[in-house]
């Protein structure tokens, strides 16, 4: 078990010095905050999906891992196509697919953190109520979906929380 956690913490460390090697190299091709973004969706909701489902076998809620992820998919196709865009468009009043940043559209950072965080708290809710079901069915015992709703709400919420930390810091180093 050692070994397997050993493991697995250096194939996280070794992600983590990849997505900081822009940082490192000044590498400035183009902002991090898009290169991440695309990382993101098509390579670290796999990953999140995959964290999540490690920590319900904490709570010895053995499960599905691959409809986890699917759900993390799901739920990430949701966020770009109908949270974030409703945000760009219906506050910034700016396209969301034109690529024009909606930092420089607020006269406040202020105001953008405020925006910030309620899109990061919708997002949040719009994730648990996609991924449940897939949580729900990813269960192999049946028995354990009874108690399966505080770990579910627990991992996302390490996952959400780490990614918004993590967005936050790109963010910031971008402007």
């Amino acid at each position: 078990m050692k070994h397997f956690i050993f493991q697995n913490s250096r194939k996280l460390s070794v992600i983590f010095g990849l997505l900081l090697s822009p940082f490192i190299a000044f590498a400035n091709a183009g902002s991090p905050m898009v290169w991440f973004g695309v990382f993101h969706l098509l390579v670290v909701n796999g990953i999140i999906g995959i964290i999540e489902s490690r920590l319900l076998l904490k709570y010895k809620l053995v499960n599905k891992t691959g409809l986890i992820i699917l759900g993390n998919y799901i739920s990430m196709f949701v966020g770009l196509y109908c949270v974030a865009p409703y945000f760009t468009n219906n506050i910034y009043h700016i396209n969301f697919w034109s690529g024009e940043s909606f930092i420089y559209h607020s006269s406040y950072v202020s105001d953008w953190i405020i925006t910030f965080l309620i899109g990061f708290f919708l997002s949040f809710i719009t994730t648990l109520v996609i991924e449940y079901p897939f949580f729900y069915f990813s269960l192999k015992n049946k028995a354990d979906r009874k108690q399966l709703f505080y770990p579910f709400f627990k991992a996302n919420g390490v996952t959400n929380l780490a990614m918004a930390c993590i967005y936050f810091v790109f963010i910031f180093l971008s402007s």
